[in-house]
């Protein structure tokens, strides 16, 4: 009978088993996978130079280490854990107002320092004094003006209380004038009514006429608000 070559790829698989089981010292390794020629005991097929035989259905993803060490799978490396950047600090809330409270301040003004006798001009010096004034209410958070004229008892009453009220309109013109807003300033005039001496006394002279001197006035209030001091 001629030979083919399957006769003799199997004379070569017997010749490998023969190897395997009788020439000691020759690597052997027990079968993983159905992918490689293996003996009746489990023990894959080499060739006399150590390779493995495949089988039909051997594929590189099936592949034994032992047998193909260069198709051997590559263990992933672990993944990295990033840790997570830290949580942002808000910001401090913004500390709460101070809370306010309402004033009311009075400023008196002589009236023989801002206008002449008997009259409701004012006077160089009295322009100083209402300027200085003014400046000092450009700090004060304002919210109302009260400017109010008042006259000694010397006189007829109705005299005295239309010329308290020509010197409060003066007063208060003034002080719009050096930017005072219009719509936050009042005037009006008290005549003779609210006196603050006591005891001036006797006919009338220039003794009387000093003693009297504080009733004759202008008074200013400023009404506003400030902030209380936290504690």
């Amino acid at each position: 009978m001629s030979s083919t070559p399957e006769s003799y790829l199997r004379t070569a698989i017997v010749a490998a088993f023969a190897v395997i089981a009788f020439t000691p010292g020759l690597a052997a390794a027990q079968a993983t996978t159905p992918d490689y020629w293996a003996s009746p005991n489990g023990v894959i097929v080499r060739s006399g130079t150590g390779l493995c035989w495949h089988t039909t259905t051997w594929s590189p993803a099936s592949s034994a280490e032992d047998c193909d060490p260069s198709l051997a799978k590559v263990v992933a490396p672990a993944p990295v854990v990033v840790a997570a950047a830290p949580a942002a600090i808000p910001p401090a809330p913004a500390p709460a107002p101070a809370p306010v409270a309402i004033t009311t301040r009075k400023i008196t003004l002589n009236a023989e320092e801002l206008f002449d006798f008997d009259k409701s001009v004012l006077k160089p010096a009295g322009k100083k004094s209402l300027e200085q004034l003014t400046n000092d209410l450009a700090g004060v958070s304002y919210t109302e003006i009260a400017v109010t004229g008042h006259t000694d008892r010397l006189g007829k009453p109705g005299y005295n209380q239309k010329l308290s009220e020509r010197r409060a309109n003066t007063v208060m013109k003034q002080l719009v004038a050096n930017g005072v807003p219009a719509n936050r300033i009042t005037a009006s005039g008290m005549g003779e009514k609210q006196p603050v001496t006591k005891d001036c006394k006797g006919a009338i002279s220039k003794t009387l006429k000093a003693c009297l001197q504080p009733d004759r006035r202008v008074e200013v209030s400023v009404t506003g608000t400030q902030e209380v001091a936290r504690k």
